[in-house]
């Protein structure tokens, strides 16, 4: 039990102001990082893609080009190519030839001469490189730096993958390095991290140099992330942080439609990840001007410092600070029985709560795997890949703020079934649309659903799982989700087997998940559960929430801004 005299944080942010001028301006100076993530995240859309190669032919480097009558460089090669790359027709009416990619014919001791006809020569496998095709896109991409062609082209997909592995790595490793050390400090050593090892990528010398940097570069990008959002989200009030926390990914969705604007631009690998490297280095001097969260310094015994900071706050937010003011008897957080690794063995323990957090996790990973399987894969869709890739992050903005009023009409369970029905959908609808604009159309809606899918299972995950193991069970479904993000770039490289293979996976993915998703309990007007006995309970003996003008902070843990906000305002949850 708690001592009358001890208030919780939320009650002080009440007082204080909860999304005052000063938590404003604070909270757009760490949207700035949520705005920069997915240049790291997504880059990979454009330092890779393969262009037309062929075998390179060292023999006949030497040639005056100019003397049979070739007016360009690209003339000169593609005759080359005419002359000694095998070749065949690709359709009955033998109207379109298709030249070899990884052999050529024995060149040694013929001239070149566009009469030459090496046919009946010998032909063998590339021994001197390859020649690229790029004139027309300007494109120079890793595939073409290291040669990841002729079977190697799985490289450029594990470099993915690794990246992944890395936030996998990194959302674990950061998470227990924020709660020890800051959050302000784990968001700065991060971003200064980024800056060195991704400009230390630009600099790679193969494939491995590149892999390794990658999976560096992605544990500390959601290093980045993660604690960005959590200290933005830490000052703000219980009623405000749910809008907030909607609000901050808006800025994730134009940083990842400007990302399309740089790569049009810099079509060079190296030059485009040194541009997205240095940029967030304009970002440091964030360091002097955003606090520390005063909850977390609160939780450390800090109590001066965080007293220092709200003072701050109040000040700024034109709230009345008395002399005597002071954070001595604010608790950050309850004492709940059976928190931490009990808890979670506690949770896994209860036949309903056990299937239900497996359930959580597996729509987690399925929701990561296809979200990313469809951002990584706008270049097959027959359109412009830059236009295509910037309209995908565009539909995220409405995507995160359709669900609100539907949630609160239907509920969590089925307006989620539907949006992942939908997206499964759109997706397998693509493999019957030939390429072009219906394709990618039908495809965007796909990446509309999984994006308003992907809100409400973080919401109806909060909803479900008790208070006292809240935060370290949302934890182990979000490292599952992560690590979940390293088969999206493998399924992708099945494409090379039969080109519908992965929609048709990450389309089944999504109607599984619908399916699965009819087992968890509906949550809407339901109280979300304090202890470990009402989660069990959920959806069969759960409380109505009751309305209320007066938020009871010391019945609310605080993540339950959800909750909070609702009774606060006597509207419709956002998210």
């Amino acid at each position: 039990m708690m001592k009358e005299e001890e208030r919780k944080f939320d009650n002080v942010l009440i007082e204080l102001g909860e999304f005052g001028r000063y938590q404003i301006w604070v909270y757009n100076l760490l949207c700035l990082f949520e705005f920069i993530a997915p240049w790291q995240i997504l880059v990979f859309m454009f330092l890779s893609g393969e262009a037309d190669h062929w075998c390179k032919i060292p023999e006949w480097d030497s040639v005056d080009c100019g003397s049979y009558g070739f007016n360009t460089s690209r003339e000169c090669a593609l005759e080359k190519r005419e002359v000694g790359i095998p070749w065949d027709y690709s359709n009955d009416s033998q109207t379109e030839k298709v030249y070899s990619s990884c052999i050529r014919y024995n060149t040694s001791g013929a001239d070149f001469s566009p009469d030459l006809d090496l046919q009946e020569s010998n032909t063998f496998s590339c021994d001197a490189g390859w020649v690229y095709d790029n004139q027309e896109t300007k494109e120079r991409t890793v595939e073409q730096d290291f040669n990841l062609v002729c079977g190697l082209g799985y490289q450029s997909a594990l470099a993915q993958s690794l990246f992944f592995a890395g936030t996998a790595a990194g959302s674990l490793a950061f998470g227990l390095f924020s709660d020890r050390y800051g959050r302000h400090q784990t968001l700065f050593t991060c971003t200064t991290a980024i800056i060195i090892s991704g400009t230390a990528l630009s600099f790679s010398v193969n494939i491995w140099m590149f892999m390794v940097l990658r999976m560096i570069t992605g544990a500390f990008t959601i290093g980045m992330f993660q604690s960005a959002f959590v200290l933005a989200n830490e000052m703000i009030g219980p009623s405000k942080r749910a809008i907030a926390g909607n609000v901050i990914w808006i800025h994730f969705a134009l940083g990842y439609m400007l990302l399309s604007l740089l790569a049009f631009y810099v079509r060079n690998w190296r030059h485009l990840q040194l541009i997205v490297s240095l940029l967030p280095a304009a970002l440091l001097f964030i360091y002097v001007l955003a606090p520390e969260s005063p909850r977390w310094l609160l939780s450390k015994g800090r109590v001066r410092e965080a007293t220092e900071i709200m003072r701050k706050l109040g000040k700024v937010n034109g709230a009345e600070i008395k002399e005597t003011f002071n954070l001595d008897n604010v608790k950050t957080d309850m004492k709940v029985e059976g928190g931490g690794d009990q808890g979670l063995i506690e949770l896994l323990r209860r036949p309903r709560l056990r299937l239900y957090t497996l359930n959580l996790m597996f729509q987690l990973s399925v929701n990561t795997v296809v979200y990313y399987g469809i951002s990584m894969s706008t270049d097959s869709l027959g359109v412009n890949k830059y236009i295509a890739f910037a309209i995908a992050g565009a539909v995220e903005i409405p995507a995160i703020f359709c669900v609100i009023r539907p949630l609160e009409k239907w509920g969590r369970r089925p307006v989620y079934i539907f949006f992942m029905a939908l997206s499964g959908a759109a997706i397998l609808a693509t493999i019957f649309i030939p390429f072009g604009i219906g394709r990618a159309a039908v495809a965007m809606i796909g990446k509309f659903a999984i994006t308003s899918s992907f809100c409400i299972v973080y919401l109806h995950a909060c909803e479900i799982i008790p208070t006292p193991v809240r935060v370290s069970a949302l934890g182990m479904c979000t490292l599952c989700s992560n690590m979940s993000n390293i088969l999206a770039p493998l399924i992708l490289l099945l494409s090379k087997i039969w080109n519908p293979f992965p929609p048709v996976i990450f389309g089944c993915f999504a109607f599984i998940g619908a399916g699965t998703s009819y087992f968890l309990p509906e949550t809407r007007g339901k109280k979300i559960p304090e202890t470990i006995e009402e989660g069990e309970n959920i959806g069969w003996e759960a409380a109505p929430r009751i309305k209320s003008h007066v938020v009871n902070s010391s019945k609310y843990s605080d993540i339950d801004y959800h909750k909070a906000g609702e009774e606060m305002n006597e509207t419709q949850s956002p998210i």
